[in-house]
């Protein structure tokens, strides 16, 4: 595998490193796909930075844990679906059911939360209308 900086071509030399932000895609773009961590991805969805190589870990991370989050459950899910409604021609139907799969088998074996829930149906609205 190469780092994200070479599948990006960017060249590390020209970077910034003025602010905490610039600072943390420095460090970020050295690193390898499967070496990112959940801030690394939480992260990627907010700035909408190389979602195409964080959405796919998302839907990863999500069907091993569908509450997965940086700061809380389900914030995971959440920048999710902020970046696939700004950015609808990323969706990726297949992840979808297959999410959707598991969170069915988690929510008939689990009391999920409400804020869960909705986040669920947010997510629905994405893909089914």
């Amino acid at each position: 595998m190469n780092p994200i900086y070479k599948i990006k071509n960017i060249d590390v030399n020209q970077l910034k490193n003025d602010s905490p932000l610039d600072q943390w895609f420095a460090k970020m773009i050295i690193k390898e796909e499967n070496e990112l961590d959940i801030l690394d991805i939480s992260r990627m969805l907010r700035q909408d930075v190389f979602s195409d190589i964080a959405i796919p870990i998302v839907w990863k991370i999500l069907k091993e844990n569908p509450f997965e989050g940086e700061m809380y459950e389900g914030q995971l899910l959440e920048l999710l679906i902020r970046n696939l409604s700004n950015n609808p021609e990323k969706k990726n139907k297949k992840d979808y059911i297959e999410f959707m799969r598991l969170y069915e088998f988690f929510n008939d074996n689990s009391e999920v939360k409400e804020d869960y829930e909705n986040l669920v149906y947010k997510l629905k609205a994405i893909f089914e209308y």
